[in-house]
């Protein structure tokens, strides 16, 4: 792990500190002192060491269960915060439901004659896009820092910000040519009423058609 790596090539870059106690070129400078002079250790103690340069191996690893661990407390802790990446994408599960409902609308069908309340169904297919698309400008970042890893989430960004807009875009190419569909649509619908409310009705069934003729215009204009 590179990790593991960094943490041991750093404690290879502390060893360029040397040490001075009982340092041979100081040999000439123990050899002239008294009895009395100050010492670092006794004379039959003056010996060079195994080692001339700074091992902090000797110090950290001397009973001490933090160093003895810290590979595994590294692996740990990395896959942790991994754990943690994987649990911010799921922020991710509402955008991608609304990018595969958005990719199957079928647009074609606002033109058809039989679709309910199609003013009310075009309103809101405008709020949701324009919601969505001020909503994904604010909430889907280019990265994001979950514990020590930074994300980059700009190619995410990158594929759902379009569709809203796209959506809107065919929405309002397709709103002129809807609406003139539907009226035409509802004036030949007008048109066949009218034309079966001008007929003289013939005998009662005559007369009771051209009154439902008259209550379907007036529940359905």
């Amino acid at each position: 792990m590179e990790i593991k790596k960094c943490l041991y090539e750093g404690m290879e870059c502390l060893k360029v500190f040397e040490r001075w106690s009982r340092h041979p070129d100081l040999d000439k400078y123990e050899a002239v002192l008294e009895e009395w002079d100050n010492r670092v250790c006794s004379a039959s103690e003056w010996e060079p060491p195994d080692q001339l340069y700074l091992n902090c191996d000797q110090w950290l690893n001397h009973h001490n269960k933090l160093y003895e661990t810290h590979g595994e407390q590294i692996t740990a802790l990395v896959r942790a915060a991994f754990e943690k990446v994987d649990l911010f994408f799921n922020v991710y599960n509402e955008f991608l439901v609304e990018y595969w409902q958005n990719n199957n609308i079928d647009f074609n069908i606002l033109e058809n004659e039989q679709l309910k309340n199609p003013s009310e169904v075009i309103e809101a297919l405008l709020y949701r896009f324009k919601t969505q698309k001020f909503r994904y400008e604010d909430l889907l970042p280019d990265s994001k820092e979950v514990g020590m890893i930074k994300v980059n989430t700009l190619a995410i960004r990158d594929k759902l910000m379009p569709v809203p807009k796209d959506c809107l875009g065919i929405l309002r190419r397709q709103l002129p040519m809807i609406v003139k569909s539907r009226i035409k649509q509802q004036q030949a619908w007008l048109e066949e009423k009218i034309s079966a409310i001008k007929n003289d009705p013939k005998g009662v069934s005559g007369y009771v058609k051209q009154i439902q003729t008259m209550e379907n215009i007036d529940q359905n204009f």
